[in-house]
């Protein structure tokens, strides 16, 4: 895996050797062989894909709220999703919330509690960002994501975005 390659094929700088203890919230953890911020969906896309192309194994991080990182680190690419912009599209009398995998759940449960939407207040308090959300089907005071997601948005193998109904999770 080369830092400058990968950099060259996502288009924005990848710190070689980033310490992943700024990255999480036990604060602790040895360096990543590469580290690359996705601000947007498709520097995110870039990336995953130029990990795959180079045989690169990578690993998407999240907020990094309670993550373990060895002191040995983290080898291959690290991918921050800081992609975070979100919609509210309201319907009457319900509405429907599109955010993207770096969004901050907690905010995201703040802001519609106060336009006056619930559904989301029981994440008011969980530490995450809306992709680690639906992969881990975070939840709090008897609910969860998948009880208010209806279909996320995801990048298959071959690099093609994908709609996927939230039936189709296999959520337990």
């Amino acid at each position: 895996m080369d830092a400058p390659t990968l950099a060259d094929s996502i288009g924005v700088p990848v710190r070689a050797n980033e310490p992943m203890a700024r990255h999480n919230s036990w604060r602790v953890g040895g360096p990543a062989d590469a580290f690359v911020v996705a601000k947007t969906l498709d520097v995110f896309r870039r990336a995953v894909l130029a990990a795959r192309a180079q045989r690169t194994p990578y690993l998407i991080l999240g907020r990094g709220t309670n993550m373990l990182v060895a002191d040995a680190g983290v080898r291959g690419l690290v991918i921050a999703a800081e992609c975070d912009e979100y919609m509210l599209r309201e319907h009457g009398d319900t509405a429907t919330l599109s955010a993207e995998a770096g969004s901050s759940l907690p905010l995201l449960a703040n802001t519609l509690a106060r336009r006056g939407w619930a559904g989301l207040e029981w994440a008011v308090g969980v530490p995450s960002a809306v992709g680690s959300a639906v992969v881990n089907n975070s939840g709090a005071h008897g609910s969860s994501m998948a009880d208010v997601l209806r279909r996320a948005t995801v990048l298959d193998e071959p690099g093609e975005e994908r709609v996927v109904e939230v039936a189709d999770m296999q959520y337990e």
